[in-house]
């Protein structure tokens, strides 16, 4: 027991980041027996970030993923998709770790979901670090051309191309491409026919490696040439070339990214958020019903 009033806030933190994490079993080690799991093929290993992106593209171990903690915590199927696995925390730049209150309160409540061992790394000697967005290595990724925001210009000022966007359908409806279309990849077979006389296609997201298996698909799917705007359409505005913005396009029905879990397609947005939120809050009682959920299986 400790009398918080006794201590600077930090330190207080820290303490009571420590004391929450130490009771769920998350481990402290070391750069060692960090890299010595990560290189045991007897169980999958992650390697979790958990700062703010933006720290994280300041610099970053090696083979890191971005993962904000709190993200962390209410998502882990986005970055962990192996139950079981060793989740190794990092929480700091130069020295491997800041004041560790992040990575520990991530790593007590990941400890509360069960099914993980969880590891947080404190380090005065961490590898060289990288800077940058997080750049997964994605080998099976088709490779296609990119071309510059300019150039798709004078593409789409000349006629013949088709831009395709499968980034978010709020991101698009905020803003994109004038005469874009936007789809989702598990639906481009319906879209292709949309794409009328044109011959060729460009295909534009946030994330590259996504416009690339799009761009790949489409062009299969159409017989097309196809390829990815470089830097996606944030890098199309920063060269200041015009921005379309609908809030009603896409359409409710056809935002099928937004839905969480099986829904009516016939619904709205709102009604289908509405719905979620009531799901969400009767996860307890389903839970209580299945009774072989492992959460707080230490």
């Amino acid at each position: 027991m400790f009398d918080p009033d006794a201590l600077p806030p930090s330190a207080a933190a820290r303490a009571a980041a420590a004391r929450f994490a130490a009771e769920r079993g998350v481990r402290v080690i070391g750069r060692a027996e960090a890299e010595a799991l990560l290189a045991d093929d007897a169980a999958p290993s992650f390697l979790l970030d958990v700062r703010d992106p933006k720290e994280y593209a300041a610099g970053h171990w090696p083979g890191a993923a971005s993962a904000p903690g709190g993200q962390l915590v209410q998502a882990t199927d986005r970055w962990v998709g192996v139950r079981h696995a060793r989740l190794i925390l990092l929480d700091g730049g130069a020295h491997g770790q800041a004041d560790g209150v992040r990575a520990r309160m991530a790593g007590g409540w990941l400890r509360e979901l069960g099914g993980f061992p969880v590891f947080v790394v404190e380090t005065d000697t961490p590898p060289a670090l990288l800077a940058g967005p997080e750049r997964p290595e994605v080998p099976e990724a088709p490779q296609v051309p990119a071309v510059l925001p300019a150039a798709l210009a004078e593409a789409l000022a000349a006629g013949g191309t088709a831009v395709v966007d499968v980034g978010r359908s709020t991101a698009f409806r905020a803003g994109h491409i004038p005469g874009a279309l936007w789809g989702i990849r598990g639906r481009l077979a319906a879209l292709a026919p949309r794409l009328g006389a044109a011959r060729q296609v460009v295909a534009t997201a946030e994330e590259p490696l996504l416009a690339r298996f799009a761009a790949a698909e489409l062009s299969a799917l159409t017989g097309l040439p196809a390829a990815l705007l470089a830097g996606g359409t944030a890098a199309w505005a920063a060269a200041g070339l015009p921005i379309a913005a609908d809030p009603g396009d896409p359409p409710d029905s056809a935002c099928v990214d937004v839905f969480l879990r099986p829904y009516d397609r016939n619904q709205g947005v709102a009604e289908a958020m509405r719905a979620y939120l009531d799901w969400e809050t009767g996860l307890m009682a389903q839970v209580a019903r299945d009774g072989d959920a492992p959460f707080g299986a230490w």
